[in-house]
């Protein structure tokens, strides 16, 4: 997502009023994103007034409902860059899955909107598990702490650890000390 909020056809599209027909290379990368990474769900790019720009042909309404009723349509928790939702259910696969936006910039830094994809909770899972080395896992805490992966955790237990697991409790304070209260 980084890597396409990066793109300066993104900022471009944001930055005026174009033809669907003029959105078609947006829509090839999304539709090569999403079989490329087996995890993403839909993507959308969307002006920082939540605005929906153009999204890949699977983007479901109430997917883009579930984002503009967020915090971060409501103006809270992305002010940091990257945002996280909370887990809610798809209507496409009935799987559990969260949002995730990563802005988009201007030359100069300006916010221009911001590109979000729907991730499947458990693939997810399962690509972060098979990135591991035996012996290590991966946990992603929503912005209140609650895990919304944990690779120590087989099935559909996801969400069971909070921040005070004693390991996810150390790992928050390390995070703040070297990164500042909010984290990265």
């Amino acid at each position: 997502l980084e890597g396409l909020a990066k793109d300066p056809m993104m900022a471009d599209a944001l930055l005026r009023k174009i033809d669907y027909s003029a959105m078609q290379p947006i829509a090839t990368r999304f539709e090569d994103s999403i079989e490329l990474v087996k995890f993403l769900e839909n993507i959308a790019l969307q002006r920082s007034n939540c605005e929906l720009v153009i999204a890949d042909r699977t983007f479901s309404r109430q997917n883009i409902s579930n984002f503009f009723q967020s915090d971060y349509c409501l103006g809270a928790g992305h002010e940091e860059g990257v945002y996280i939702s909370g887990q809610f259910v798809s209507v496409l696969s009935g799987r559990p899955v969260m949002m995730m936006s990563v802005p988009v910039k201007d030359a100069e830094g300006t916010e221009l909107g911001l590109i979000s994809a729907v991730l499947d909770i458990a693939d997810l899972s399962v690509y972060l598990r098979d990135l591991q080395q035996p012996g290590q896992y991966t946990v992603v805490l929503d912005r209140y702490n609650s895990a919304l992966i944990d690779t120590r955790v087989v099935g559909t237990g996801q969400g069971s650890v909070t921040a005070n697991d004693p390991v996810i409790s150390r790992a928050i304070t390390e995070i703040k000390r070297s990164h500042g209260e909010n984290g990265v």
